[in-house]
């Protein structure tokens, strides 16, 4: 989208007539074959993207870990809590950094919304604070072996999030780094 400075929607159907083509290459027909036949179609159509701008692809490979670590699905809540919700669609990965997704956010939320997501944020923020503390100072007094699986199953799940971060990607992660939470609340706490 970015590179072609297209919306979603169009961007979309352009890669499917550019994958039916490579298909069509191959002599087959598209309509004849299943998703999973066409997924090899789909992987070589990524590779050339991919490989063709990688500084793109870098670039929205990090702004996919800045939205595993702070998406807050104010939509989500607002769904469930009953509260007021903006008539507009927010689209994360329709905004190609950080400083306009975040203006965008503000423009695409409700009041309501943007209090929760506001507060979210903030425990966000708490949690990753004593997170850094426990992972600094817990190798002293911890079982480093413990410690160590932690972070690299958690360090998997961030980089295996890619372009597609998003808050439902965090889940699986947050078993895993509640131990340095717990370490740098415990740390903060001690008398000093």
């Amino acid at each position: 989208m970015e590179r072609r400075h297209q919306g979603s929607e169009s961007v979309s159907e352009s890669l499917t007539r550019e994958v039916d083509s490579l298909i069509v290459q191959t002599g087959k027909e598209p309509g004849r074959l299943n998703e999973f036949e066409k997924a090899r179609y789909w992987q070589q159509l990524a590779w050339r993207k991919v490989t063709g701008s990688p500084g793109i692809t870098v670039k929205h490979y990090f702004l996919g870990v800045f939205r595993f670590f702070f998406s807050v699905e104010t939509e989500y809540y607002a769904n469930l809590l009953n509260l007021p919700r903006s008539p507009s669609q927010f689209t994360p990965k329709a905004y190609p950094g950080v400083a306009s997704l975040v203006q965008a956010w503000f423009a695409h939320k409700s009041t309501a919304q943007i209090v929760l997501g506001l507060t979210l944020g903030l425990y966000l923020l708490a949690t990753y604070a004593l997170g850094l503390v426990g992972l600094t100072t817990g190798w002293t007094s911890n079982n480093r072996s413990f410690l160590l699986s932690s972070l690299l199953v958690t360090l998997f799940f961030i980089i295996i999030t890619g372009t597609a971060g998003d808050a439902r990607l965090r889940m699986p992660a947050v078993p895993f780094y509640l131990c340095f939470i717990g370490i740098g609340l415990s740390r903060v706490r001690e008398p000093a």
